[in-house]
């Protein structure tokens, strides 16, 4: 009975060093890409907030008295759909600019990476 079974393996197992040179620059790109994709996702995310946010601006302001001017509907909270809606674009925008700054973040990170392994590779 020369069966492998489920406690005994059949081929040996290796286990690949984590202290090999190619395998840090390889995980650290593979992060930069990662934080890319949410830094992406993040920006389009803040873009559909602070559009919903500007169409219920849009919506409350036109539902509100005609007399209601800015500061009326922001200062003494006439309209408070249209404070909310502000709130949301605000919500939106910050978002969107923390996006923006994990998207470049990560790309110069995957740039200087990438230099790193051209130099280790010149020498």
């Amino acid at each position: 009975m020369d069966q492998p079974s489920v406690m005994k393996p059949s081929k040996a197992v290796t286990l690949h060093h984590v202290s090999s040179p190619a395998r840090p620059l390889e995980l650290e790109q593979a992060r930069a890409e990662s934080r890319q994709r949410k830094g992406k996702a993040l920006v389009i995310a803040g873009w559909v907030f602070a559009l919903v946010g500007v169409v219920l601006y849009c919506v409350a302001t036109f539902a509100a008295d005609p007399e209601a001017d800015l500061a009326a509907i922001v200062l003494t909270g006439a309209v408070p759909s249209a404070r909310a809606a502000l709130v949301i674009i605000a919500c939106g925008t910050v978002i969107w600019i923390a996006g923006s700054i994990m998207h470049l973040g990560a790309g110069l990170d995957a740039a200087e990476t990438c230099a790193h392994d051209q130099r280790r590779q010149e020498t």
